[in-house]
């Protein structure tokens, strides 16, 4: 194979690759809404609260090209406070190609942290809780998820909840323990078909839904642009090795 045909099947790999994920978050944000988060209404007063996501080989660089592409936001869904932003301490600020906060190795799992400011702790008391989020990996395309949770302490003891199954990646791997094979070998896409404890490039979802056709035409412009940067560099290097 020449190498015009090698640069061309890498092009078309990545533009299938930025597909895949686009309608990925197509279908989580058109799904049937849920609430992601629900337990037992809280009395006590709360001590503190922390918002964590368990990922498999996760490389998450905040924005791309400008394009904000990592990011989740706590929904309140009883008591009308503003949405809550951990996205600056789940994944930090830096773009691409910056070194990312989210930086894991092959075979490595992780479960990240976030905070929740007590401001925001009226809505949590009600029992039921939303989340926004976005996440993509920013290396190769590739990463997974277990799940994500929310740990509140109070007077009385510490409540949990999660959504997505926290079992190890349905194969029983401790909380920070590695995959036992590389992620495509153990975590084949298509696994689960629910975007957990499977090989994804990118997932989202959103407590209230957004109408398809607005969120595929704002997909499908940035989804252009992105790849006409891509050509337009791809023509640049094939320049250069004439």
């Amino acid at each position: 194979m020449g190498w015009r045909d090698k640069f061309s099947y890498a092009r078309l790999r990545r533009k299938v690759t930025l597909a895949a994920g686009m309608f990925t978050l197509v279908a989580a944000f058109t799904a049937k809404a849920d609430v992601a988060f629900r337990y037992d209404p809280i009395s006590d007063p709360i001590l503190s609260a922390t918002f964590f996501v368990d990922f498999a080989e996760m490389v998450a660089n905040r924005k791309v090209g400008g394009i904000e592409v990592n990011w989740a936001r706590l929904v309140d869904v009883t008591t009308g406070l503003p949405d809550f932003d951990l996205s600056d301490d789940l994944f930090g600020t830096a773009g691409y190609p910056n070194p990312p906060l989210v930086n894991m190795a092959s075979q490595e799992t992780g479960i990240i942290p976030a905070p929740v400011d007590p401001g925001f702790f009226p809505a949590l008391k009600g029992g039921q809780l939303g989340v926004s989020f976005a996440f993509t990996d920013t290396n190769d395309g590739l990463f997974a998820i277990d799940d994500f949770s929310i740990e509140i302490v109070t007077g009385s003891g510490t409540i949990n909840a999660s959504y997505g199954e926290p079992n190890g990646y349905g194969l029983g791997i401790p909380d920070g323990g590695p995959l036992p094979g590389p992620l495509l070998n153990v975590l084949p896409p298509g696994t689960t078909g629910t975007g957990y404890d499977e090989s994804i490039s990118g997932k989202g979802g959103n407590k209230v839904p957004v109408p398809g056709s607005m969120l595929l035409g704002l997909l499908g412009f940035a989804g252009l642009s992105v790849l006409r940067r891509r050509c337009n560099r791809g023509s640049t290097i094939a320049a250069g090795l004439r």
